[in-house]
């Protein structure tokens, strides 16, 4: 099995005719593996490295216009941004901030980016609490979580950073989440980059958040969606009721989420956001539902209310329909034939749920 390579992340080029993608590859002789950026051509299948083996590049991510790819590399001693040509070539180092860089996003615009870093918010180690004892490691808690799976709480969270991005490269930013804010976003344990998204305008940003701590975070899963807003600098629960909004007596207000919402992705217009949602607090194996919010109104929409479940679909399928009507097929039992062939009544593209035209 180690010897097999591991294809990792991927993005399809603005143009739809190049795959870049990072590959994975490791040395039993050095016990290490490394990760590499590559480039497919759809047209005719060649595939060709970009990035050397003597350090990782990670994360590779697209221009708006296709003239250049941002990536994460450690190849300076700790993690950073980078850009290079679709080719490989001028590879430039845009950002030299005193911790790794954990994710990042460049605005559709090109003049600012998200980024993730790891911040200390609280006192864990012992050393740190106890300041003559410098060389001791111990973890201190007096109350949940101590540990989330696999990683310790050590009183560092990931938190994101909004800062300009110019000719000098990407200043530092200002942390969105709040300096002293003990909790993740991403989230743990995933910490997935996917829960953090632009809009289209690149004037909001709209991220995942649990803003819960010690036993309060352990035992719910109620999750949102926070907008922030760029001009205003600030952010706000888009899933928690509020006072500037009338719902209008909604089907779905926001006090109706209680359980995990993840995964924002804007519409083409920025009018409305999908997210997957859970409907009840406290159970991680709900099941997931696909949610559209729209930004007008307020109003939430459950597109999949009459599916048994929704495994396996992810929210960007919602990109194919937040401006126009579609044809919706009707939901399928499990291992009922699903015919993509079968025409539409008014040719749009198929979504697979079980009511009429959205």
């Amino acid at each position: 099995m180690w010897k097999m390579s591991r294809a990792g992340s991927s993005q399809l080029s603005p143009d739809g005719t190049q795959l870049v993608y990072t590959q994975t590859d490791y040395n039993m002789a050095e016990n290490r593996g490394v990760t590499t950026i590559w480039m497919q051509t759809l047209a005719d299948n060649a595939v060709v490295r970009l990035t050397d083996t003597s350090s990782n590049s990670v994360s590779p991510q697209w221009s708006a216009d296709g003239q250049k790819i941002y990536f994460l590399s450690d190849r300076s001693g700790s993690q950073q941004v980078w850009e290079m040509t679709p080719k490989g070539e001028k590879a430039t180092q845009l950002s030299s901030f005193d911790k790794d860089v954990e994710g990042f996003g460049v605005s559709p615009a090109g003049d600012k980016v998200w980024y993730v870093q790891r911040v200390q918010v609280a006192d864990r180690l012992s050393g740190d609490i106890y300041k003559d004892m410098g060389k001791s490691n111990a973890h201190i808690y007096d109350d949940l979580m101590a540990r989330h799976w696999n990683r310790w709480n050590d009183g560092t969270r990931l938190h994101i950073f909004v800062g300009d991005f110019g000719a000098k490269g990407i200043a530092a930013g200002t942390d969105i989440i709040g300096a002293d804010a003990d909790w993740d976003a991403p989230m743990e344990p995933y910490f997935d980059m996917a829960e953090i998204a632009w809009n289209h305008a690149g004037t909001q940003l709209a991220y995942t958040c649990k803003p819960m701590a010690g036993a309060e975070y352990a035992v719910s899963t109620d999750s949102d969606i926070f907008l922030y807003d760029l001009a205003k600098g600030t952010s706000v629960n888009l899933l928690k009721p509020r006072a500037d909004i009338d719902y209008h007596n909604a089907a779905y207000a926001p006090f109706a989420l209680l359980g995990y919402d993840k995964y924002p992705v804007w519409s083409p217009d920025d009018q409305q956001l999908a997210f997957r949602s859970q409907k009840r607090e406290g159970n991680e194996s709900d099941k997931d539902r696909l949610f559209v919010w729209n930004a007008q109104t307020g109003a939430m929409r459950d597109l999949t209310a009459a599916f048994d479940e929704l495994s396996g679909v992810h929210v960007a399928v919602v990109l194919l329909i937040l401006e126009s009507a579609v044809y919706v097929q009707p939901a399928y039992g499990r291992g009922e034939r699903r015919d993509a062939d079968q025409p539409s009544p008014n040719g749009f593209p198929h979504v697979y749920h079980p009511a009429s035209p959205i």
